[in-house]
């Protein structure tokens, strides 16, 4: 019993390292400016505001451009995906 629960968190842990490369593999895709601001909000959980500001691009623009990431990460994951289908 005890050995299905080690199995179980070691194929856990597996999944997330191979879901970790796969965002690298998506994220190293993305457009420079996107991967800018995409770090900037997820990773070091900037506003809206203070993304505008460390840029000095329009808070608007903050918002098309992470729009814009989520899709190209979204376009590139379809790719992949399909290659494994």
């Amino acid at each position: 019993m005890e050995s299905q629960f080690w199995k179980k968190d070691v194929e856990d842990e597996i999944q997330k390292i191979e879901n970790k490369e796969l965002l690298e593999k998506l994220f190293q895709k993305l457009d420079l400016k996107y991967r800018e601001i995409f770090v900037l909000r997820f990773e070091e959980e900037k506003s809206y505001d203070e993304i505008s500001e460390i840029l000095k691009i329009p808070k608007s623009t903050v918002g098309v451009w992470l729009n814009r990431a989520r899709k190209q990460l979204q376009k590139e994951y379809l790719k992949i995906k399909e290659k494994y289908e």
